[in-house]
């Protein structure tokens, strides 16, 4: 991001959920002095999940992922076009586009990060030889899923605290999540849906969708997952783009994947007691198109029979 212009891409995201955090989770809990990311949380559109709270239990070692919005004269002096100001809005942005993107946090440090690294650190006993005080304290007093904006000489850092054994997302997985369809040698036919959808189109009254059904820990339907959500995202990204390379088999992707303990295959129509952001994306699908939801009982993986 060398603009001045704190304009933050759109990228392409799954469905919001049906659920979103009520008025009775936005949290008000004091805000450390050096964080930017100040006032109410969630804001609309954000998970709560992401708010500033206190780690449960201390820990050895504390897993951060950061990007790194730097500006003309901050150091070690890259060559930046943005100046101060500038980069703290777009750091801003950034920071509140994490508390509600559908998308893996490390998609975000590769797309925006002006770190040449892969934005991902570990903060043990020897961190305060290493790292900027500042960075090593804003990082060791998240949560796990805690996404903050604090300020050091090298920047300004959107800073979220991961499990320490999240997986991190390759490079094709970053490009497929940003980018559109057909990516990566995906087959043109299986792309889900037209983004936008084209003027006069008109929806179909009923459609056959089968489904991998990707649950995570704290959604409806499956108490015993374990999975974070991210771990959730990142699984059912690849499966899309499986599913949409020429040859990919559907249906091995749900026997071996699908936490959908039935057969995986429904009707849908405008009457369908389902969820809604379900029954929107089955019905927006072209036929033999593979695209993925969120609801509230985690991620959808649908191709559309017919």
């Amino acid at each position: 991001m060398a603009s001045a212009q704190p304009v933050v891409p759109t990228a392409i995201q799954p469905s919001k959920p049906d659920v979103q955090d009520s008025a009775e989770d936005v949290i008000e809990a004091p805000v450390p002095t050096d964080s930017l990311l100040t006032g109410p949380c969630p804001l609309p559109g954000e998970r709560t999940s992401t708010c500033l709270r206190e780690p449960q239990e201390a820990t050895d070692e504390v897993r951060l992922a950061n990007i790194l919005i730097g500006w003309r004269g901050s150091w070690p002096g890259s060559p930046m076009h943005r100046d101060l100001k500038s980069a703290e809005r777009v750091a801003l942005q950034i920071g509140h586009l994490a508390r509600k993107a559908q998308v893996p946090f490390i998609a975000l440090v590769r797309r925006y990060s002006d770190d040449a690294g892969d934005g991902v650190f570990v903060l043990d006993d020897q961190a305060e030889e290493r790292f900027d005080p500042a960075f090593v304290l804003a990082g060791r007093r998240l949560a796990i899923g805690s996404v903050d904006v604090i300020k050091t000489r090298f920047g300004f850092h959107v800073l979220k605290r991961l499990h320490l054994d999240a997986k991190i997302p390759s490079q094709a997985l970053v490009d497929l999540v940003a980018g559109g369809c057909p990516a990566m040698g995906e087959d043109t036919t299986r792309c889900g849906i037209d983004r936008p959808v084209k003027a006069g189109w008109v929806a179909p009254s009923k459609v056959t969708v089968e489904q991998v059904w990707i649950a995570y820990k704290g959604a409806q339907g499956r108490r015993r997952v374990t999975r974070s959500r991210e771990d959730a995202l990142a699984l059912a990204v690849r499966i899309v783009h499986t599913a949409r390379v020429a040859g990919g088999d559907f249906r091995v992707l749900q026997k071996r994947y699908s936490d959908d303990p039935g057969a995986g295959q429904y009707e849908v129509d405008t009457s369908s007691q389902l969820l809604g952001s379900f029954v929107r994306m089955a019905m927006r699908l072209r036929p033999g198109g593979v695209d993925l939801v969120e609801t509230s009982y985690g991620f959808h993986v649908l191709r559309r029979v017919k």
